[in-house]
């Protein structure tokens, strides 16, 4: 596996916008009830509480459709899948 070609694929398909757009929609399902207590918004309540969950879910979304449309729906094997993960988290997340 090209993970370079990957993250071309990956870039293309999933462009900085729509990324932030799904971290924007992924982020309020991590926030507890009662944020409003100690924050203006659920953005920052998350980057004080969350735990990375938000963009967890983003990235194995973003993954799980580069495998789905360039690999034939043939799962990775780990070290390629941590590969791409961090590749994605480092560069669009």
């Amino acid at each position: 596996m090209n993970i370079e070609e990957a993250i071309k694929n990956i870039e293309k398909d999933f462009p900085e916008k729509k990324v932030a757009q799904m971290l924007d929609d992924e982020i309020p399902k991590w926030v507890d009830d009662g944020w409003e207590e100690d924050f203006d918004n659920e953005s920052e309540a998350y980057e004080e509480c969350g735990r990375g969950e938000a963009e967890d879910v983003v990235i194995d979304y973003i993954i799980n459709t580069w495998i789905k449309k360039y690999n034939q729906n043939k799962k990775l094997d780990l070290n390629n899948h941590l590969k791409l993960y961090e590749r994605i988290g480092e560069n669009m997340i």
